[in-house]
């Protein structure tokens, strides 16, 4: 199984630091991992624990088991944790109300960027 991907820069500048200052944590580097099954329409990875986040974008307002169909993909998640990191989350950002369903995290879209 091949897979493409294409890491997005979240900022596109470094910031200095003098000796003695301690090291502020990354920025996260957010990317689309594409595979021949499918794909995962965002993954967030996180330098500094050395893990991704995987998410799916819907524009639904109700669950439904095909919106997860490839974050419980075995082949996409081992393809996933091979070229980038280890799974931390798997979520469904959607328009519906924020729950848990079958280990997945089903997000509104609203809350997530609020959040942010």
């Amino acid at each position: 199984m091949a897979a493409l991907c294409a890491w997005v820069q979240t900022t596109s500048t470094t910031p200095t630091h003098t000796t003695g200052t301690p090291t502020p944590p990354s920025q996260p580097k957010s990317l689309k991992l594409e595979f021949a099954v499918g794909d995962y329409d965002m993954v967030i990875y996180d330098e500094d624990s050395d893990t991704c986040d995987v998410y799916e974008i819907k524009h639904a307002q109700g669950r439904h088991p095909a919106q997860r169909r490839f974050l419980q993909d075995k082949g996409c998640e081992e393809m996933c944790e091979r070229v980038v990191a280890p799974i931390r989350k798997r979520v469904v950002l959607y328009r519906g109300d924020s729950c848990v369903e079958d280990g997945i995290v089903y997000e509104n879209v609203v809350d997530y960027l609020l959040g942010l």
